[in-house]
């Protein structure tokens, strides 16, 4: 998560910058209770947590403390961390500055719990929706993902040449954002394709759900020759399959 390519979504083309834009995108993440993962700067731990409060007047909002408290530490050492986000297949990102804690039963902030105060962001960046560069895939088309070490069922959701999006049950133990899973592999058009996938993102689907699941974004890291077609031809024909025109 520290190295280079993990934070490409600076990129200036995905900014917005605009207060009230970027206030309405907070308020509509803190509305619908999306989880955040909140990432330490050097980008080694992380935590996921809604956003609790949007206060207007004092432009602050306001995460639950992680259970680590090394992790919440580290933010108020430093005074600042990072934020992602994934709300209606678009991924929000952007940097935040900490401005403290707060205990439960504040009366000042209404929240229950202990917190972690960040200011609102001047800034975030929107990347590109998912569906423009990958597609949802169908269930009789869904390619096998294994990972060395792991029973766990991977149902991969959606796919594109630059990573895979899997969903897990909610009752599964979770790696944390930008840990390397150095042996896997994905079965696609009756080939075995070796790789190791890093986690960029984990969110929850809609928690008002019976059984929400937990999705993680994993990126392809050193994919074994002849991957990158594979999943081309792979990704146009589940597009056909499932009505979706790429690039749209």
């Amino acid at each position: 998560m520290s190295s280079e390519d993990a934070f490409s979504w600076r990129a200036e083309r995905y900014l917005i910058s605009n207060p009230i834009e970027v206030l309405g995108w907070m308020r509509t993440i803190a509305e619908r209770r999306v989880l955040c993962s909140v990432t330490t700067p050097d980008g080694r731990s992380s935590f996921l947590s809604p956003l609790a409060r949007i206060d207007d007047r004092k432009r602050t909002m306001l995460v639950d403390a992680p259970r680590d408290r090394s992790i919440e530490r580290a933010l108020v050492n430093e005074r600042e961390g990072i934020c992602d986000v994934l709300l209606d297949n678009i991924r929000i990102a952007f940097d935040v500055s900490v401005r403290g804690t707060v205990e439960g039963g504040d009366d000042t902030t209404g929240h229950s719990g202990r917190g972690v105060v960040l200011a609102v962001p001047s800034r975030l960046h929107r990347l590109q929706r998912r569906e423009s560069f990958r597609v949802l895939v169908p269930p009789r088309l869904a390619p096998r993902l294994r990972i060395r070490g792991f029973e766990a069922s991977w149902k991969v959701r959606d796919l594109s040449v630059g990573g895979v999006g899997i969903v897990l049950p909610n009752d599964t133990l979770l790696p944390e954002v930008g840990h390397v899973f150095e042996d896997a592999s994905l079965d696609l058009e009756d080939m075995r394709y070796f790789m190791s996938l890093r986690v960029c993102h984990v969110t929850t689907s809609d928690p008002r759900q019976l059984k929400p699941e937990w999705r993680l974004g994993l990126q392809f890291i050193k994919p074994s020759a002849g991957l990158e077609p594979a999943i081309a031809r792979a990704v146009n024909d589940m597009a056909r399959e499932t009505g979706h025109v790429k690039g749209r």
